[in-house]
């Protein structure tokens, strides 16, 4: 039996169940092809919205009808997509109705036979490059989790409107160039230009692979990201990392050292370490609360030193104080470097780089949390200038000729079968060019010792994952609007290398994970919750065994997996908290529910 609550919408409140001899459940407002009907006033509902399919493995899997918007856990629904119990499911937009499962029970003689041992879980390469796209931009799972916005680009993709968005972004680039022309003179765009050079790994067997940008600020000093000057320390025995000027008679250049700026690791893992989620004040119980994740890294600044008498030319100046106070919205800024990616035969800019300018505006000027703040913290530059991968690190400058800036990320869309595209807003990263300054006259330490102290500031609004996720799982478990948790245990764990298990995944070869199984003791006829918080994300699995039979599992590879239990006598049951190959550190806890006597 399949069994679904409206959570939001004119149907708030309502449970259905589906019977059993349904194979197909469609939703929609027609009522004479619909099972699920919604009113014919919820118009954000189409017709006929999409169905459910269930399969002869007995999952319910998703059939999307072309355009209307459908999401789960507030990632867009793909087409013959698992259902789960617990997943949320929205309707036309973020924020429209929804619904969840709470209850998805086999059927007929299946429910009968004995539960299927622990399979191993293995996912295709491809399947798992899609899958680390979706986790890295948005984050997983729970219904109160929602991605990051990107209507716009599938708006023109899904309508198959190419030719309108290429007429569109024709125009803009034209009004950019002519608003920066009139400001950026001719000779500055062609020092920018000249200032671009090439970073290229040079594999052992000679060949080159372009990897990203860099400008000189020294005679034997560049400016780049720091995510680029990290393939230095990420070299392979026989590469070696270059720079090269432009030009057909452009110099190759090896790189002998680098040096990245410290708050880079540092912010992240203050992001990353347990997320912060941007909670609402308003009262609202079916608000989706968005996690606050780095997608535009911060401190994503580095020096690049090549061998000393090696004169690189020309070289940028890096704008002062004064300089970067004066950039708001509308300031015209010129950008040069190496767009890579999905750029017809760039393979060549190792052979001979030829730089490619883009000319624009800041569009916003904010902290590196995307906030508002003083002038002193506004180290995010968000501009509208054309890039893509490989234009990391480029010098972004205003017309005095100036580094404002380093380009370091932009704002796209996964499509499926695609790859990433550019988000329509075209919203794209800068970091200011004060961080470069720091690093290069050894006050980056400095400098981040006052940001510390901001950064705790700044985020005390937002809620820790652990803070936050707890009570909403709890919530989502309670058995009854009276009912009130107990904490009974809470445990850290480390999965480590000597806990790995090596199994035989679906083609027949090894493939090794880690596991750490808890006993836990369960009452007669009271609910049990048991939730599992790995740090950093880290993606794990919790099986409820009993017997040595799986009775319950939350394999969905999150980083709170969950479950609960009511048996109807007292038991001894086993837990197993299971892991990729990579050490793991996660807290184990144990609630029960007291509820008043009726």
């Amino acid at each position: 039996m399949l069994i679904i609550r409206h959570r939001s919408g004119v149907l708030k409140g309502v449970e259905q169940s589906i019977d059993d001899n349904k194979d197909t459940l469609v939703f929609g407002r027609d009522g004479d092809v619909c099972d699920v009907i919604f009113p014919a006033d919820e118009t954000l509902v189409s017709r006929r919205h999409f169905a459910l399919e269930r399969k002869l493995s007995g999952l319910w899997t998703f059939d999307l009808f072309g355009d209307p918007f459908v999401a789960v856990n507030g990632q867009p629904a793909e087409n013959g997509q698992a259902l789960h119990k617990g997943d949320v499911v929205e309707l036309g937009k973020r924020g429209g109705p929804s619904f969840s499962v709470e209850r998805i029970d086999e059927t007929g003689a299946a429910k009968r036979m004995a539960e299927t041992q622990v399979q191993q879980k293995v996912t295709n390469p491809r399947a798992a490059v899609q899958g680390a796209k979706r986790v890295a931009l948005v984050t997983s799972a729970l219904a109160l989790l929602i991605a990051l916005a990107g209507t716009g680009a599938v708006y023109y993709l899904s309508t198959g409107q190419g030719a309108r968005l290429d007429q569109a972004m024709a125009k803009l680039s034209e009004d950019q160039q002519k608003a920066a022309s009139d400001t950026i003179s001719q000779p500055v765009r062609d020092r920018l230009l000249a200032a671009s050079y090439l970073v290229y790994v040079r594999q052992p067997g000679g060949q080159e692979q372009p990897a990203g940008s860099a400008s000189p600020i020294g005679p034997n000093m560049l400016a780049t990201n720091a995510h680029v000057a990290a393939l230095s320390r990420d070299l392979k025995d026989g590469q070696k990392l270059y720079v090269k000027a432009p030009g057909p008679q452009g110099k190759a250049y090896e790189v002998v050292d680098f040096k990245i700026h410290p708050g880079y690791a540092e912010f992240e893992k203050y992001l990353e370490s347990d997320p912060l989620f941007v909670v609402s004040t308003a009262n609202c119980k079916d608000c989706l609360s968005p996690i606050l994740s780095g997608s535009a890294p911060g401190y994503d600044v580095a020096i690049l030193r090549v061998a000393e008498g090696s004169n690189l030319s020309p070289v940028l100046e890096i704008a002062n104080e004064k300089d970067l106070s004066t950039i708001g919205p509308g300031t015209p800024v010129a950008m040069s470097g190496y767009p890579l990616e999905r750029i017809s035969n760039q393979t060549v800019q190792s052979v001979a780089a030829t730089p490619t300018l883009s000319l624009g505006m800041v569009s916003a000027n904010t902290d590196l949390f995307s906030l508002p703040s003083d002038v002193s913290q506004r180290k995010l530059i968000q501009h509208n200038l054309p890039g893509t991968g490989g234009n990391s690190g480029s010098p972004m400058i205003t017309p005095n000729g100036k580094i404002i800036a380093l380009h370091n990320a932009g704002s796209y869309v996964d499509v499926p079968n695609v790859g990433r595209v550019p988000n329509a807003a075209m919203v794209r990263f800068g970091q200011r060019a004060d961080m470069l300054a720091d690093l290069v006259a050894g006050r980056a330490e400095q400098a981040l010792e006052v940001d510390r102290a901001y950064w705790a500031k700044q985020t005390q609004a937002f809620k820790r994952g652990f803070d936050y996720l707890i009570p909403e799982i709890l919530a989502r478990e309670k058995p009854s609007d009276k009912a009130t948790s107990v904490q009974v245990a809470s445990a850290k764990h480390t999965l480590t290398a000597t806990e790995k298990f090596t199994a035989k995944d679906k083609d027949g070869k090894d493939t090794t994970r880690r596991q750490k199984i808890h006993t836990v003791n369960l009452k007669a006829n009271q609910l049990t919750t048991l939730i599992g918080y790995a740090q950093e994300r880290q993606l794990i699995q919790m099986y409820l065994v009993v017997d040595g039979k799986i009775a319950k599992q939350d394999d969905r590879r999150i980083w709170f997996p969950f479950l609960s239990a009511k048996p109807d006598k007292d038991m001894k049951v086993e837990v197993y908290i299971v892991s990729p190959d990579n050490d793991v550190n996660y807290t184990l806890l144990e609630y029960t529910w007291d509820e008043p006597r009726s």
